[in-house]
C-alpha cells in the first residue's frame, strides 16, 4: 500500500505496528510529526504543505495506522495537533481549578 510520496510506503508503519503487537505491547500513540528536524540543523526533507497534520498525505498514513492497530487488536491514541509548542495559550479565565475535586 502506498501512503504518499511524502511518507513513503505505509508498509514500514504497518510492520512497526505489527512488531509492537509481537513484543506484547497493548497499544501505541500516533504523534503527527515525522522527520521533524535533523541533527546539525539540516533542513527536514518533509514538505509540510503537503505532509502536515490534517493533509491528505497525513490522513492516508493515519488510516494505515488505524487499520494496522485494528488488525493487531491494539489500542491507538493520537494527538490532535503537532505536539509541543504548536498549541495556543489558554486564556486565564478559562482555566478551571481542580482544588476540592474528587
Amino acid at each position: 500500500m502506498q501512503a504518499s510520496r511524502c511518507l513513503g510506503s505505509g508498509d514500514v508503519l504497518k510492520h512497526d505496528i505489527e512488531e509492537i503487537a509481537r513484543v506484547g505491547m497493548g497499544g501505541l500513540e500516533l504523534v503527527p510529526f515525522y522527520l521533524y528536524g535533523l541533527p546539525g540543523g539540516d533542513s527536514p526533507p518533509t514538505d509540510w504543505n503537503k505532509c502536515g497534520c490534517g493533509s491528505p498525505a497525513y490522513k492516508t498514513i493515519f488510516n494505515v495506522a488505524i487499520e494496522a492497530a485494528q488488525d493487531q487488536s491494539l489500542l491507538m491514541s493520537f494527538a490532535l495537533g503537532a505536539n509541543q509548542g504548536q498549541g495556543r495559550p489558554a486564556k486565564m479565565e478559562t482555566i478551571v481549578s481542580c482544588e476540592g475535586a474528587g
